[in-house]
């Protein structure tokens, strides 16, 4: 299942659609090129948006310059290398820290991501986290990170200031407003709406970019959150 709460300005389709153009930073993009090696149905949408805009492309009457095609070729005839995770044996990406991360998103990870090794760190009783560190052209205030909770565990009640974007990686959990697994997109974007996510018997390890620090309705939770920052 792939959805959106409110805000259609934030929707998936908007999101995929902005992939597809090219538009999306580092986190967004590592975010939706994990969920396209896992979900059948955000590859498929994906490639309908980049054929959709090819046809636009082709439909404008726009002038070009006369070097263009000469470009075009030689860009064909020479294309520049792309990078590839781990496709360098002699520079292995660093081991997964958990079997569950798929292997394929570990290597997308390791490729954007400053840090070499990662390990978990617990956040909370029930919680684990990897704080990931994208390379960016310039500094953004967003927090990009792996997340891991524990089977049937619930979190507190909690809601979110600004866009929280979640893919699930391995399990599921389930909220006020659906049940997730692997391969979906959850995206948040209400501060009032409030939710309390349970896993699933395997548990739920996520892949999740915020804009803010989480907001607890319970007073100490509240307060604890002020040294940990989940």
């Amino acid at each position: 299942m792939i959805t959106m709460y409110k805000d259609p300005l934030q929707s998936l389709d908007m999101l995929l659609m902005r992939h597809a153009a090219g538009k999306l930073g580092p986190h967004e993009s590592l975010l939706v090129n994990a969920a396209m090696a896992l979900n059948d149905t955000i590859r498929n949408r994906i490639a309908q948006y980049e054929a959709l805009g090819a046809q636009l492309i082709c439909e404008q009457q726009a002038q070009v310059e006369h070097t263009c095609l000469e470009r075009v070729m030689a860009r064909i005839r020479n294309p520049a290398p792309e990078a590839s995770p781990c496709a360098d044996k002699s520079k292995p990406c660093p081991p997964s820290p958990d079997t569950h991360i798929p292997e394929i998103v570990h290597g997308m990870i390791s490729a954007v991501c400053a840090q070499k090794q990662k390990q978990w760190s617990r956040a909370t009783h029930g919680i684990m986290r990897i704080d990931l560190r994208v390379i960016e052209p310039t500094p953004v205030h967003k927090f990009l990170k792996l997340m891991k909770m524990a089977p049937r565990f619930a979190t507190p009640k909690h809601s979110h200031t600004g866009t929280e974007i979640t893919l699930v990686l391995h399990g599921g959990f389930e909220d006020e407003f659906g049940t997730w697994k692997k391969g979906d997109i959850v995206i948040l974007t209400d501060p009032r709406f409030a939710h309390q996510p349970v896993a699933g018997d395997d548990g739920c390890v996520c892949l999740t970019l915020t804009e803010s620090p989480l907001q607890f309705h319970n007073p100490v939770t509240r307060m604890i959150n002020t040294f940990f920052r989940v």
